[in-house]
């Protein structure tokens, strides 16, 4: 195990599903593949946002039960963890107002955003079921949509080489185990879904999405 940043595992493997995806979007079949409600929010956008947004979303969700699989979260997660959580942090700062404060993240600010982000209720929030593995369904509906599983599996093993990453921290305890096998099955499940679930759209107020769209920032 050596000591880069959980961010190489995930970064490549996320830009690759996201390309994947939009590559195939047409004015045929984009709301389609992102479903009604993400599809009202891209309104006359290419929709790339919302993928990109989505999908880094859930490599925020797999980071979160990897570092938190044995209860407890130490400099040694943080210190894996801490540039993907920033990449997250200063992106949703601009789309979500009670997120304002991290625009500028620090490590001080990881605990408070990891505590926030776990109590969440709002899009893309842990606690936000609606827009749970909102990434992995829009890959999802694009299999079913254009025939093309690629970005999903793509998604598929980047996410479980993220949390495997994250999870050998600890060693291979039952608890981390479980915690793989626990995350496997939820992304297994995804691929019998065939389009995304309605997300709460007061959440993301449209003029907080377009300026997000404006100015969003993944590199």
């Amino acid at each position: 195990m050596n000591n880069s940043s959980v961010r190489q595992v995930l970064q490549p493997g996320i830009d690759a599903a996201i390309e994947g995806t939009v590559k195939h979007f047409n004015h045929k079949n984009r709301d389609l593949i992102l479903g009604p409600d993400f599809a009202r929010l891209a309104g006359n956008g290419t929709g790339r946002t919302l993928v990109t947004l989505a999908c880094y979303a859930d490599g925020l969700r797999v980071l979160h039960d990897a570092i938190l699989a044995d209860g407890e979260v130490g400099d040694k997660h943080v210190e894996l963890v801490l540039s993907y959580t920033k990449l997250l942090a200063e992106n949703f700062a601009k789309i979500r107002p009670g997120y304002s404060g991290y625009a500028v993240f620090e490590r001080p600010d990881f605990y408070r955003f990891l505590r926030q982000y776990r109590n969440d209720r709002g899009a893309f929030g842990l606690k936000n079921s609606t827009t749970k593995w909102a990434g992995l369904r829009i890959c999802a509906n694009l299999d079913q949509v254009v025939g093309d599983d690629s970005p999903y599996l793509t998604m598929q093993r980047t996410l479980l080489s993220a949390a495997e990453f994250v999870l050998a921290v600890d060693g291979g305890t039952p608890t981390t185990q479980n915690c793989y096998e626990n995350l496997k099955a939820q992304l297994n499940d995804l691929c019998q879904l065939t389009d995304t679930t309605a997300i709460e759209l007061s959440t993301i107020a449209q003029s907080h999405f377009n300026a997000f769209d404006s100015v969003i920032d993944f590199e």
